[in-house]
């Protein structure tokens, strides 16, 4: 196809002001004009080093072997450096493969032409200088990254969204300062996954891939944790965050805990779909039990198996009832936000806020209570998003608080106990599949030889010890006096 030319075009992220894409295809395309040559493809390698050895550069792999192929008689590139910056090792064994086939590379800009025996020991030279001012080049970076690691500033490299290009002041330092309107969007980004949104969720409003959703909530530099040479350091004073670490820890604990649903517990490529599985443990020899038409011990077949909804539903309704009491061993050493105590603020502030606007019964106008209205309002906004917050960030926090925040405490009532269990049970149920067994790992499960529901036992994790065969202690409630009772008791 000798009238067929495809053009190559390379932008690396150290040329972006000096020769865009566009250029380039605009200069090609003139030239092939001028040839009479038609333009069968554009191949694009955007943002891609034409010096290192560790990148593929996909579109300039499938430009060549087109070429070498015969799908075009003709491969026009802008300058020798566009092609490649590994010297004439690269070049030289491309031109070699094209010669005698009447194919040909042509250097638009640099005016040479792989066809004509004359530009060869040029293009040698060009293509050997070119693969030198890289090696300078890498150089002078290096030594730029470590100054800039020194000063806590993010090293060389592309724009991060949620970043100017340049800080407006120095006009240099790239992902330094906050874009005003992207940094709002990673801030929201990371507001709605904690808040529940599911990462598809998120990649269908946003127009983005699902990978580059978890990319972004999973990115340290947002809290100002940059890296360079598989290293991590502080980012300077200056350098903006976009997020809390408190949410971006509540991000990563939610991604995790969702990786691990798809990863599978008997090994990579499984899908977890049981919620006690590699939770639940054998209380024979110590192991974690495994799903297989119900939970077993997989160590040994001979050890205690346990009918899958049985081990279920025990399992929910003695983790409800931990989390009903407030003497349950989960809160021990863990700071938890008084969530009672913030609703009682809240609803106190509502109450102040109703009692002003009997004002409007009484004559005044909305204008008149307004400047009493507005810091009352001010205040139960923040409060309110203190509580969500909380609940949106820590999976437990939120099962304790929809648990309790409708609780009866009436615990000589036999109908109140019921409610609050079955609600308790209720919430559980509820939770997706990563979310409840991240809450079961807060437990030690065991199940013991024999039949039924009853020799499935859970605490609170460090509320026991336990021996293969030994006794053990157990822990019972006592709901209606709000007390726990430990009693030995043997398998």
């Amino acid at each position: 196809m000798p009238d067929l030319v495809d053009l190559y075009v390379r932008l690396s992220i150290w040329d972006e002001a000096k020769d865009g894409l566009e250029r380039q295809e605009s200069d090609l395309r003139g030239w092939a004009k001028k040839q009479g040559l038609t333009v069968r493809t554009v191949w694009r390698d955007a943002g891609v080093s034409g010096y290192k050895t560790t990148v593929t550069r996909a579109a300039f792999k499938k430009a060549t072997e087109a070429l070498i192929a015969g799908e075009v008689g003709a491969l026009a590139v802008w300058r020798i450096d566009r092609l490649s910056r590994r010297g004439f090792g690269q070049v030289g064994v491309l031109m070699d493969s094209l010669e005698g086939t009447g194919r040909r590379i042509v250097f638009v800009d640099d005016g040479r032409d792989t066809s004509n025996p004359n530009d060869r020991l040029g293009i040698m030279l060009a293509s050997e200088q070119a693969r030198q001012e890289s090696e300078s080049t890498s150089k002078r970076v290096k030594n730029k990254n470590s100054s800039l690691v020194a000063a806590g500033l993010p090293t060389l490299g592309k724009r991060r969204y949620g970043y100017l290009s340049a800080d407006p002041a120095t006009g240099r330092h790239v992902n330094t300062v906050e874009h005003p309107e992207e940094a709002q969007q990673v801030r929201q980004l990371f507001t709605r996954y904690l808040a529940g949104a599911s990462i598809r969720t998120l990649s269908t409003e946003l127009g983005w891939r699902p990978l580059r959703v978890r990319d972004t909530l999973s990115n340290a530099a947002y809290i100002g944790k940059l890296t360079a040479g598989g290293l991590t350091y502080e980012a300077a004073e200056h350098v903006a965050r976009l997020v809390s670490k408190e949410d971006f820890e509540a991000a990563q604990t939610r991604l995790q805990a969702r990786s691990e649903t798809y990863r599978g517990f008997a090994g990579p490529g499984g899908v977890i779909k049981h919620p006690l599985s590699g939770i639940m443990r054998c209380a024979v020899c110590g192991g974690a039990m495994s799903y297989r038409n119900g939970y077993l011990c997989l160590a040994d077949l001979s050890h205690p198996v346990i009918t899958g909804h049985l081990a279920e539903d025990r399992v929910r309704k003695v983790v409800a009832l931990h989390f009903l009491s407030s003497d349950s061993g989960i809160w021990k050493n863990k700071k938890q936000l008084d969530l009672p105590h913030i609703e009682k603020q809240i609803a106190s502030v509502k109450a102040e806020e109703d009692d002003i606007l009997t004002g409007l019964a009484q004559g005044l106008s909305m204008s008149q209570l307004l400047p009493y209205l507005s810091p009352l309002r001010e205040k139960r906004e923040a409060l309110e998003a203190q509580r969500d917050r909380a609940i949106a960030a820590d999976v437990e926090t939120r099962v304790r608080y929809e648990i309790l925040k409708n609780f009866e405490y009436e615990y000589e009532n036999a109908d109140a106990y019921q409610d609050n269990k079955a609600r308790g049970e209720a919430v559980l149920a509820a939770l997706p599949l990563d979310e409840l067994r991240q809450v079961y790992r807060l437990f030690d499960i065991f199940v013991w030889p024999g039949r039924g529901a009853g020799r499935l036992r859970a605490w609170p994790v460090g509320e026991h010890e336990w021996y293969a065969g030994q006794p053990i202690e157990d822990v019972k409630y006592d709901f209606f006096n709000g007390v726990r009772q430990a009693v030995k008791k043997a398998p």
